[in-house]
């Protein structure tokens, strides 16, 4: 049902890439996340992964990413165990679509990590 809500809110934003197969690839990335980081996430997490990783995989696509994030020196060197879990999950999209995944882009993941998780620390 989580999945079908954010489909519909997906559908509605992309205009170049294939929803559904995006959203299946989301779909693999947020399993492996709950993997790795040992939890399940919450519905209010999931839908804003759902919304926000399939803007950004377009933005990426379109060669249009987000290159500036506040603290960025910082963030890269406190949160190093995070943008390796994020690279590593996204290795086959930027394989198959061509494209870089900026830090930047990951402290935007990371912030929402924060907002939707009490105390989250990775």
């Amino acid at each position: 049902m989580v999945r079908e809500f954010s489909l519909h809110n997906v559908v509605n934003s992309l205009t170049i890439l294939n929803a559904g197969k995006t959203m299946g690839h989301i779909e693999t990335i947020i399993a492996e996340w709950q993997n790795t980081l040992g939890f399940h996430f919450n519905n209010n997490l999931i839908i804003s992964l759902y919304v926000h990783l399939s803007c950004m995989i377009e933005r990426l696509v379109m060669r249009n990413e987000i290159s500036h994030y506040k603290d960025l020196e910082q963030f890269t060197r406190q949160h190093g165990e995070f943008i390796a879990m994020v690279n590593h999950s996204f290795q086959r999209l930027k394989i198959l679509y061509n494209v870089a995944l900026p830090v930047a882009e990951i402290g935007y993941i990371h912030d929402i990590f924060e907002l939707r998780i009490e105390d989250f620390s990775w």
